[in-house]
């Protein structure tokens, strides 16, 4: 589909200027950003007056079918959380209820301007079908805990996922590895999952330092980091997500520096399970790439990455004593090119530019939230809501318009995901 965009604001990143003009699209791809050729032909057009057009916004860290258990299980302390209240329902999901709580959250995902997930769980056939159908890009990394031969085991069904799930969907979803954390793995797991992964050259997908008590028993079990331990078992050696890195010293973050790790910031979830401050400055002004991600809707409760951007900057600025810590611009790109570099992404994933996929998102400006309008990238961090978020385009698809679903039928997802809570009960 050839769609116009017409009369929006958006930045130039030849020159850093706010500009409004019209963005054509077509093929997935950004064909002419200001200046339209005339003989350009759009199937449908989009009035974006009052609308900031950006990149879409990728949560880089997920548990999407978890959404059946949003305000289940609160105020909690996260293993008291996972041993009695998620791990015992998680055991009685099947494919029904996979598939209609991953496609609940997708429902929000694309209301709050996400286009690109990276998911985190099992049975993830479902979930990547629910991307599929719902039009998203997800990167699917099946959980894998255990030790070396149960691992060992596993892999060997994950191969087979590998190959039937990679490149689907006309190429929005990606396969990847995903060694759940060192307290889940034992010994010789995580090196199982580096070996596969390299061998099939596909991501990896991880939980790293996010609580003090993982920390010190790591340390006690492997006389190593949560960091040096995954550095060490070859996780590093791939594209790699580590999300949390919470509870990271110099040296951690020394070895987070590499060029295949994307550490990913959940900020909602660390404060809701009380896992601490992550040294979000610290990281990004050591060169580490840094992302934002949500974590699974029972531990934040949301997908509402305007929110993750929001407490991002906030909590950056209160730690460092700086006021001027992560401005508003560069929390953007965390949650705009840091997450699609944490997925894998084409070069341009993430940003608004000639010959970049078409994942872009209108958000209205015109709310009393938003007024006066002075600098658009500080709205979207500092005041605007992700209700804001007008039209969604991923890959040249129109998913949202005007804040309607045309593919989707929200009413019924709502329907089929609370009953598929209820056949858990």
């Amino acid at each position: 589909m050839n769609i116009l965009i017409q009369h929006g604001m958006y930045f130039d990143e030849t020159d850093g200027e706010l500009r409004t003009g019209d963005i054509a699209v077509a093929g997935g791809k950004i064909l002419n950003l200001g200046a339209v050729p005339s003989e350009f032909h759009a199937d449908h057009i989009l009035k974006a007056a009052g609308c900031f057009v950006t990149p879409a916004l990728v949560n880089a860290h997920t548990h999407l079918a978890m959404s059946l258990f949003r305000n289940l299980a609160d105020d909690m302390s996260l293993m008291d959380w996972l041993e009695h209240k998620i791990w015992p329902l998680e055991e009685k999901m099947g494919p029904s209820e996979l598939y209609w709580a991953s496609m609940l959250s997708m429902v929000e995902l694309i209301r709050g301007g996400v286009t690109a997930s990276a998911d985190m769980y099992f049975g993830m056939d479902q979930v990547a079908q629910a991307a599929i159908d719902s039009g998203l890009r997800l990167n699917a990394a099946v959980g894998l805990t255990g030790d070396r031969r149960t691992a060992r085991e596993k892999l060997r069904s994950f191969r087979d996922f590998f190959h039937q799930w990679e490149g689907a969907g006309e190429g929005l979803i990606r396969v990847d590895i995903g060694p759940h954390a060192p307290y889940t793995c034992d010994d010789g797991c995580f090196e199982e999952a580096a070996a596969c992964a390299a061998d099939l050259d596909c991501g990896i997908h991880v939980h790293l330092s996010e609580t003090a008590g993982e920390v010190e028993e790591t340390k006690n079990r492997f006389g190593l980091s949560p960091v040096e331990l995954a550095a060490r078992s070859g996780l590093f050696d791939q594209r790699c997500i580590a999300a949390h890195c919470v509870h990271v010293d110099r040296q951690d973050i020394e070895l987070l520096n590499n060029s295949n790790v994307h550490v990913v910031h959940n900020p909602s979830s660390n404060l809701k399970l009380a896992s601490g401050f992550a040294r979000v400055k610290e990281m990004m002004d050591m060169g580490v790439n840094l992302a934002i991600g949500t974590d699974g809707s029972s531990s934040n409760n949301n997908l509402n990455m305007f929110e993750e951007m929001h407490l991002t900057a906030l909590l950056a600025k209160a730690l460092s004593g700086d006021p001027t810590a992560l401005p508003a611009g560069q929390v953007l790109r965390m949650a705009s090119v840091g997450g699609a570099a944490a997925l894998g992404l084409p070069e341009s994933g993430g940003r608004l530019r000639i010959g970049a996929p078409a994942d872009i998102i209108l958000v209205r400006m015109d709310g009393v939230h938003n007024s006066p309008l002075h600098d658009p990238r500080a709205a979207m961090v500092y005041s605007a809501q992700a209700a804001d978020v007008d039209s969604v385009i991923c890959n040249g698809r129109l998913l949202m318009e005007r804040r309607r679903l045309p593919h989707l039928d929200e009413v019924e997802i709502r329907r089929k995901a609370q009953e598929a809570f209820e056949h858990l009960q």
